[in-house]
């Protein structure tokens, strides 16, 4: 067994003994009811004390309940996909089932795509936040898409120029559904506010001394990918320098100080300007919201994915970033 998986049970036991009451302690305050899942592979719903009280069916495929709701895939026979909607507590389908797309509710609100236009719902069903005109309703006008959940009273938004394909710009709105603040061009949001503070991503260009096949040196320009934060007026207040970044937790968020990664790294690929970037993840450390060095070597953190695997009866947040002062690491378990 290697170093790096007797750590990883270690923290996986740590983070467990630490946060498994608070985490249902929590969620028992929010939903009081969890996931679960049979042999059969039926999805249904258990309280904090294990009693079933949504049965395992086929009929919806679910996740964790937030906020009194919980999003289901609803079977259409005649379309042949699944639809998203919400059933409440009982197990009925209380809201949608028509949704091409949903995202769970967060502070009252829940992002949706109905038919082919992004607004928000409130626990009615009633779309209480609907963009669409927001910037005039002439041909040229800049069209403005929800991209985001609400947190800490805040939402991205995507800005759409005509005639330019995806998003041009940034910017975040309050729940009135006006416009707070624009993000700097080159800038968007990689997450939501968390602590005051929302990890942006800039594209930056970086000047790189290569060596061509006849040993010749110049200077080539690669576009690059930096992360930093801003607060919830819209300022950069740790600026973008790290090659990686996540959300923060317990005042503290863990980043990768090492150097910014190309953006387009398969378009280098053979390239000469490859060789200039060496992959560095040994770089992690644990910052405060002001952006000084609390912690100098945290671990790499697990990711999404890997929490989701190794964890699935948590939800989707569970082991992101601190919890109770541990966080879930590749190497090490670090503490605040």
């Amino acid at each position: 067994m290697t170093l790096t998986k007797v750590l990883l049970g270690i923290c996986s036991l740590l983070a467990l003994l630490s946060s498994f009451t608070e985490t249902f302690a929590q969620q028992s305050a929010n939903q009081s009811l969890f996931l679960m899942w049979d042999e059969r592979g039926k999805y249904g719903f258990i309280d904090a004390t294990g009693r079933v009280v949504i049965k395992p069916q086929t009929k919806f495929s679910c996740r964790n309940f937030k906020e009194g709701f919980a999003l289901v895939g609803v079977y259409n026979e005649t379309a042949g996909e699944d639809f998203d909607g919400y059933i409440n507590k009982q197990g009925e389908l209380a809201i949608g089932g028509g949704y091409v797309r949903a995202d769970p509710f967060s502070e009252g609100l829940a992002r949706v795509v109905d038919s082919d236009k992004t607004v928000f719902i409130d626990s009615k069903g009633e779309t209480v936040i609907d963009l669409t005109g927001y910037d005039g309703r002439g041909t040229l006008s800049d069209e403005y898409v929800p991209s985001g959940s609400f947190s800490e009273g805040l939402a991205e938004v995507g800005i759409k120029v005509f005639s330019q394909y995806g998003y041009s710009r940034y910017a975040f709105i309050n729940k009135k559904g006006k416009v707070v603040f624009k993000l700097p061009e080159k800038f968007r949001a990689e997450g939501p506010f968390q602590n005051g503070r929302a990890v942006v991503f800039q594209e930056q260009t970086k000047k790189v001394r290569v060596e061509m096949g006849d040993g010749e040196i110049i200077t080539q320009e690669v576009d690059v990918s930096a992360y930093g934060y801003i607060d919830k007026t819209g300022r950069v207040v740790i600026p973008a320098r790290y090659s990686e970044a996540e959300d923060f937790s317990d005042a503290l968020a863990v980043v990768n100080a090492g150097e910014p990664k190309p953006t387009n790294r398969r378009d280098l690929a053979g390239s000469a300007a490859e060789t200039a970037f060496k992959d560095n993840d040994s770089s992690w450390m644990c910052i405060n919201t002001s952006g000084a060095v609390v912690i100098k070597r945290c671990g790499e953190p697990l990711s999404s994915e890997e929490l989701a695997e190794r964890f699935p009866q948590f939800g989707e947040s569970f082991g992101k970033g601190f919890v109770n002062g541990l966080f879930f690491s590749k190497t090490h378990v670090g503490g605040n």
